[in-house]
């Protein structure tokens, strides 16, 4: 049996996690290429609804492998979406007393 064909198997055999989503607690943030079709955007866009605070960025001109094929865009985005997370936990502590 081949590697790709094995893990295939492994991936359609796993248990589906999508009831898990919402225990995620703390933000996130969904990356997906409009032209994926091994996890469609309204898979992604299922996933972002399900986690409580999270972001859902949907990039168009690319596939399944968005952050091989477009590592600068991907990582700006990350990047922004830590800061922005970071400065809502300042914020919310600075509240706290």
């Amino acid at each position: 049996m081949s590697m790709i064909s094995e893990s295939s198997r492994r991936i359609i055999a796993r248990p589906d996690s999508r009831p898990d989503l919402a225990k995620i607690g703390c933000p996130a943030l969904v990356l997906c290429g409009r032209q994926d079709v091994l996890t469609p955007p309204a898979l992604s866009e299922e996933i972002a609804r399900g986690i409580p605070d999270a972001q859902l960025v949907i990039l168009r001109g690319f596939a399944h492998r968005v952050i091989w094929e477009s590592t600068a865009q991907c990582a700006t985005l990350i990047g922004n979406f830590l800061e922005q997370t970071q400065e809502t936990a300042n914020a919310s502590r600075s509240y706290a007393g």
